[in-house]
């Protein structure tokens, strides 16, 4: 029987090979030695910030490595890195890529608790760890401030990248940041430092990402869904950090880790605001396929993951519900890659059918999503027949992101969607290349942005946005036509002195557009693969035969068991 576990055994990601090539290599006491010396003390020869780029630059001996940093950034953080990732069963002597691996985990490991600690020593004018040694933050602003919580942004900001980007905090001059270093050697995926190297391209996408083009909101949330939720389960507590970029206020606003989910291959984090009062919608996030237990809930022939998340929706909704009860305004974004997209799309369906807390916006990123299963489309709709009657429903929005041959994104039978009655203003980013249906690595997992921007390097691959709009909207700007024809002319040049008046021109420009774009996503919906009569006869005839043989073997033969979910 499944029951509920701290983490899930990672599979299929190259990046960990690394991590994994010394297990079996026999531990032994160290030398603590300067590289290429013996049996000279370090703290004799050169200063600790010289020290630590030595072994940056050149490894060093794992047992001093690993104090070296505890002196640097403190021994509870540090212990608490090597023990999460296993690193004692790393070979006697650290490469420099070692070294990164651990730096970049301390990065990814720290806490808000570690941070207010930090402070707390900070005001004290306590430096006994060296790289606080580095702080900037006056001393006015520390006693202003009270907590880390409390502190602006920037200095937020400059208090984690001690311990995320350490080597240019102590020395400004070194050529890259360690996110740089990461991505360079190809370890960036590692998953015992995920949150470090999302930091880092946080950074990267503001500095490089055309926030003009207007795809490019979509961008940050595939950040979150393809690397934040895809940390190791391991290495994951409450209370961990994440920067996540605002559109809408220009600038990153900082989240720690509230709760999380790991049961049988569903896989939730549940971010929410560190800073209270602004009015930011927390981060519900979704994690896709990622190792056997994941790979049986694609399998599953009641609906794509549907047994595993019925089994622990409960505990989802009270996550959800207990926030929403606690903060005024309430807002939420829920977000997630193939399976973690189905996760993503079932958590919002329950999200809508319950009644007794109210979420004033809800909005959805899916990225290369399955479909959900029939009956619970049919259970979605009548929760938006349901919200028909509130007086207040929350303001809903979907972004839909996936590759045109993506065979993953044609199984199940269809996604949510608005109807006539509740409009829900949805944006599909529809990617197109030469490819064909084979190339799921391409099509699939492969980021559609980098650092912000769409990615056409990767198979050639371009793209079309298309974007929603009511029917109220265009009735709207033809009413607002007639009224501008109907006008006498004398009248609008007075009127233009006082207030700002539209043109003609303009109104039938937009006109146009509205019209042109309801006849792409007509086109976009009669066009699209999964639509075809005998690819939808094959999907159902192995979806009803050779998929629950599938299933149930797979299940049997990998030792997997489900909890019956709990009855409504």
């Amino acid at each position: 029987m499944c029951a509920e576990v701290a983490g899930v055994t990672e599979v299929g990601d190259s990046s960990l090979e690394l991590e994994s090539l010394y297990l079996d290599t026999p531990f032994k006491e160290e030398i603590y030695t300067l590289p290429g010396e013996t049996n000279v003390p370090i703290e004799d020869k050169i200063s600790s910030i010289e020290e630590l780029k030595m072994v940056l630059a050149q490894g060093g001996a794992k047992q001093a490595t690993f104090d070296l940093a505890k002196k640097f950034f403190g021994n509870e953080l540090v212990e608490r890195a090597i023990q999460s990732s296993n690193f004692q069963k790393w070979p006697d002597q650290l490469s420099h890529t070692h070294v990164l691996i651990l730096l970049g985990t301390i990065g990814h490991t720290l806490t808000i608790d570690d941070l207010e600690q930090c402070f707390a020593e900070l005001k004290a004018g306590d430096t006994t760890r060296e790289i606080l040694k580095q702080s900037q933050i006056p001393y006015l602003r520390m006693w202003w401030a009270g907590t880390a919580r409390q502190l602006p942004n920037y200095w937020l900001d400059h208090l984690l990248q001690l311990f995320r980007n350490p080597i240019q905090m102590l020395d400004p001059t070194y050529e890259k940041s360690l996110g740089d270093e990461l991505f360079e050697l190809g370890i960036h995926k590692t998953r015992t430092l995920a949150y470090t190297y999302y930091d880092y391209a946080t950074k990267r996408l503001i500095e490089e990402g055309d926030r003009t083009r207007p795809e490019f909101y979509i961008a940050p949330r595939e950040q979150l869904a393809k690397f934040v939720a895809y940390a190791n389960p391991n290495t994951t507590k409450n209370g961990m950090i994440v920067p996540v970029f605002n559109a809408s206020r220009g600038q990153v606003d900082y989240y720690q880790l509230k709760d999380q989910v790991h049961y049988c291959g569903l896989n939730g984090y549940f971010f929410t605001p560190l800073t209270a009062g602004l009015d930011l919608p927390a981060q519900l996030i979704f994690r896709g396929t990622d190792d056997q237990a994941s790979a049986h809930r694609d399998l599953d022939p009641t609906g794509v993951g549907k047994r595993t998340f019925d089994a622990r929706a409960g505990f989802i909704q009270g996550m959800l519900e207990a926030y929403a009860k606690t903060t005024p305004h309430a807002k939420v974004e829920i977000l997630g890659h193939s399976l973690g997209a189905a996760d993503a799309q079932r958590a919002l369906i329950n999200l809508i059918a319950a009644n007794n807390f109210q979420y004033e916006e809800i909005k959805l990123f899916a990225y290369c999503s399955p479909k959900l299963d029939n009956p619970t489309i049919t259970k979605w709709y009548e929760n938006l027949k349901a919200l028909e009657t509130q007086e207040k429903p929350p303001r809903i929005q979907f972004t839909f992101a996936h590759h045109e041959r993506d065979i993953v994104t044609w199984a199940g039978d269809a996604n949510i969607a608005g109807t006539d009655d509740f409009f829900i203003q949805s944006n599909y980013l529809i990617v197109k290349s030469d490819s064909g249906i084979a190339d799921v690595r391409l099509h699939h997992t492969s980021p559609f942005f980098l650092f912000g921007n769409f990615d056409f390097s990767v198979d050639k691959r371009e793209f079309d946005l298309y974007q929603s709009f009511s029917e109220e909207e265009l009735t709207a700007c033809i009413q607002k036509l007639e009224n501008l024809k109907n006008s006498y002319s004398w009248y609008l040049t007075i009127k233009s002195y006082f207030v700002n008046v539209d043109k003609v021109e303009d109104i039938e420009k937009r006109i146009e557009e509205l019209k042109a774009e309801r006849e792409r996503l007509q086109a976009l919906n009669q066009d699209c693969p999964y639509k075809s009569w005998f690819i939808w006869s094959a999907a159902q005839a192995i979806t009803y035969t050779l998929q629950p043989l599938l299933y149930h073997a797979f299940g049997w033969l990998a030792g997997i068991q489900h909890d019956e979910p709990a009855k409504a």
